[in-house]
């Protein structure tokens, strides 16, 4: 939603993504890195997009004297069906210097139903938000003049929320054992496929996918939350499974496609950073983007020798010399003792 205002920020630029404003057209001599993934990489929970880690990785290059421009691709309830669907028809025209996929995210929640297809097409259903056609009731309502043009000011008014979400025939609540034993049975194809065409697409666009291992937090971390954020603790044994078998995915991907990975390990997040299982507070986004500082700066150096070496002339094709002009200069010798001048 492009400039969408919450908690009194604007949380979402005229692009749609999370953070300050940004031209579609790229700032010469300015790397460009987008961050994809889900709500841990949108930030979600937090208030002030500022927090989010993509926008701290920023600010810590920038410290380093890189002048970068990190943008938030995350989106909320997103799959990797969803973000190789963005990339294709959109966040590719960004044309990003590097690419950050954070993940597997929500691609751990398939796994965890019955009929599994690696579509998805089990899990999900295609858009929900604010129906734009009449309720129940009120075709009848506006036959009125009145309540049309009052109909009308209250679309005008309000916001429809596109958002992405489990197809409702599913049960709302999922059976714990049930759910650890369908991920027991069923190996992630449709993750490994949809990661797999995303780095490929990524690399054939020109730009360099580096992979950012999920992150969730350690059981103990239920000891510290509010009874408000602990709804996945039942579903804690299926959760970690179902991300064991999803990181091994990003490990064989990345091996596949010659592309770095990193991970965050347990003990670098305090327990009393995280806000639920899964999403951190500004100090913890902030570990991340540590995490991360390294390995983009070593990549932003990769690049620069690559442009420079692509930019230097080669052995084959040295440069044009400009031709030195022969001055015909009579040299004059003076002859030791004698004033007579000989010519060469």
């Amino acid at each position: 939603t492009p400039h969408f205002v919450e908690y009194g920020i604007q949380q979402h630029n005229a692009l749609g993504y999370r953070g300050p404003e940004i031209q579609l057209a790229r700032v010469p001599g300015v790397p460009r890195i987008l961050a994809l993934g889900g709500s841990t990489t949108y930030g979600f929970l937090l208030e002030d997009p500022a927090e989010a880690w993509p926008a701290q990785l920023e600010k810590l290059l920038r410290a380093r004297g890189l002048a970068v421009e990190v943008i938030n691709g995350g989106l909320n309830s997103a799959t990797s069906a969803e973000l190789l669907a963005r990339w294709t028809f959109r966040d590719r025209y960004l044309k990003p210097d590097i690419v950050i996929i954070a993940g597997p995210g929500n691609d751990v929640w398939p796994l965890m139903y019955p009929g599994y297809t690696p579509e998805y097409t089990h899990y999900r259903r295609a858009w929900d938000g604010m129906p734009s056609a009449p309720r129940a009731g009120e075709r009848r309502l506006l036959r009125s003049g009145i309540a049309r043009v009052a109909y009308a000011w209250w679309l005008y008014e309000s916001q429809a929320f596109l958002g992405i979400s489990r197809d409702p025939t599913l049960p709302p609540r999922l059976d714990p054992g049930e759910a650890l034993r369908a991920v027991r049975a069923t190996e992630p194809e449709g993750f490994e496929r949809n990661l797999n065409l995303l780095v490929a697409t990524i690399v054939a666009d020109g730009a360099r996918p580096l992979l950012f291992k999920m992150f969730r937090g350690p059981k103990a971390v239920f000891r510290v939350l509010p009874p408000a954020a602990r709804s996945v603790e039942p579903l804690y044994d299926a959760v970690q499974l179902a991300q064991a078998k999803e990181s091994l995915v990003v490990e064989r991907v990345a091996a596949a496609r010659a592309v770095p990975w990193v991970a965050l390990a347990d003990q670098q997040v305090p327990l009393e950073y995280f806000l639920d299982h899964t999403h951190l507070d500004a100090r913890g986004e902030r570990i991340k983007a540590e995490r991360l500082l390294d390995p983009i700066a070593e990549t932003l150096r990769s690049i620069a020798m690559r442009d420079g070496a692509a930019n230097a002339p080669s052995a084959a094709h040295p440069p044009a010399r400009r031709p030195r002009r022969r001055q015909a200069l009579r040299t004059r010798r003076r002859s030791p003792g004698s004033g007579v001048k000989s010519r060469p």
